[in-house]
């Protein structure tokens, strides 16, 4: 007697197993790549690596700062077509001397005269005693472009005011104004040694009040004066009244006799100069002072009033001469 198996052929059997895996491993294939397609893939990386060594997602900065990264209707989404890298190589291309140059350039202003230039001015510090070392560029660049103003300039430049000096000397920094005032004292200024390798020789240290400075001086270095000036420490109110045009340089802090006579630590503004020039007295007669009692009387006056003179002779080392500090680097308090 035979008996016959009703099971299927091992080898149906497992050609069967086969077909069935491979289809399986095909489709899982095809998820896998919808998946990264589909930029989805985060739920499957997190279903097959560790959750304690998973890499944390980190918050893009616009989510951190907007809290979401929808656009708004008047936003406009930009991005970058280049790598930083093409950055660097534009920054290559940079000509520095051209770009140099250009800095360089004296800019003008409305009345036709050229400011002292940014890369001069930025080293400036106010409310410091004297001129500090690091202002010597500014300091004698900006005396040689004072001497190159012209007659015709003069004309145009507008006249300096005093309270403007003293409250905004950012705004009046590098910018040429005219003065006119009573002179109330003038010495040559000795120079230091480096001064010649500037073009500069020489120097006149002037204090002078103006019409509108009140008990208060005007600070004036020029590269020359007119001989007629006299030369003295102390001039008081009858010393000749002059005139310059000249670049406001910083609001600068000195040495003053004070009101006790104890010394006292003053601020005035520090006018660069080409030439000081000796004004011809002038006279202003108004109707009032022309009227007295009498019908006989008549009174003159003067552009300047009778004002108390600091002692200027000690705010920087080498008093005597009146000469300029470049490494005075106390503040005003």
């Amino acid at each position: 007697m035979r008996f016959r198996s009703k099971g299927k052929p091992r080898g149906q059997i497992l050609a069967r197993e086969q077909r069935r895996i491979t289809l399986m491993i095909v489709g899982v294939g095809l998820l896998v790549m919808i998946l990264i397609m589909s930029g989805k893939s985060a739920w499957f990386t997190q279903l097959f690596s560790d959750p304690a060594t998973a890499q944390k997602k980190t918050q893009p900065v616009s989510e951190a700062l907007m809290g979401n990264t929808e656009l708004r209707p008047d936003e406009v989404e930009f991005v970058p077509t280049e790598s930083p890298a093409a950055a660097n190589d534009y920054a290559s291309m940079i000509d520095r001397a051209g770009a140099a140059q250009m800095e360089a350039t004296l800019p003008e202003n409305t009345n036709g005269v050229n400011n002292v230039p940014y890369n001069l001015t930025r080293t400036i510090r106010d409310d410091v005693l004297g001129v500090l070392s690091t202002e010597s560029d500014a300091w004698f660049g900006t005396l040689r472009m004072a001497q190159k103003i012209t007659s015709e300039q003069r004309s145009r430049i507008p006249e300096g005011q005093f309270a403007l000096f003293m409250d905004a000397p950012q705004s009046c920094r590098g910018k040429a104004f005219t003065i006119q005032g009573r002179l109330r004292r003038l010495v040559k200024a000795p120079l230091p040694k480096s001064a010649e390798t500037y073009g500069v020789r020489a120097a006149y240290d002037a204090w002078i009040s103006t019409r509108d400075s009140g008990n208060q001086l005007l600070h004036v270095v020029a590269l020359s004066a007119d001989s007629g000036l006299p030369l003295r420490e102390e001039l008081g109110s009858n010393g000749p009244d002059v005139e310059l045009a000249g670049y406001f340089f910083k609001r600068e802090g000195y040495a003053a006799k004070g009101v006790d006579g104890q010394g006292d630590l003053a601020l005035a503004p520090l006018i660069l100069a080409g030439r000081l020039r000796y004004l011809p007295p002038r006279s202003l007669v108004t109707r009032a002072d022309e009227v007295d009692v009498g019908g006989n009387y008549r009174r003159h006056w003067s552009p300047a009033a009778d004002l108390a003179i600091p002692d200027v002779r000690q705010h920087l080392p080498g008093h005597q001469n009146a000469s300029i500090d470049f490494t005075a680097s106390a503040s005003i308090i």
